[in-house]
């Protein structure tokens, strides 16, 4: 480059430009850091929480599979329903789960917690 180039507006617009481009670049790039332990965190959480759901699925499945016939019998249940019910009241769990999470005000107390024996909201 000779001096004439760097002397002319339109590099100095285009450096200056450039110049912006790397300085946002870098604060977006160390805003993505920041958060990548809280991404991680929440990975692993679900993660973790999936593992549980299965290993609390197969002991279910096991524990009502060693049940004869009979017995399953007085429960309501045949022999061939046994996963597909243990599916349905995992899912029906998480999904209560999910929902008194959903309720919890800002200071962490589920709505009913907050209830008093009226069923009027308290004071705190």
């Amino acid at each position: 480059m000779n001096t004439w180039e760097a002397t002319t507006p339109e590099y100095a617009d285009h450096h200056a430009a450039a110049r912006r481009l790397r300085s946002e670049l870098a604060f977006s790039t160390f805003g993505a850091l920041k958060t990548l332990p809280t991404a991680l965190k929440t990975i692993g959480r679900r993660w973790l929480s999936r593992l549980a759901k299965a290993r609390v699925r197969r002991q279910s499945i096991r524990q009502l599979s060693a049940l004869d016939d009979r017995t399953l019998a007085d429960i309501g249940l045949h022999r061939s329903q046994i996963q597909s019910v243990v599916g349905d009241l995992l899912d029906a769990d998480d999904a209560s789960t999910r929902e008194s999470h959903a309720n919890r005000d800002f200071r962490g107390l589920s709505a009913s917690a907050a209830d008093n024996d009226d069923g009027q909201r308290t004071a705190a």
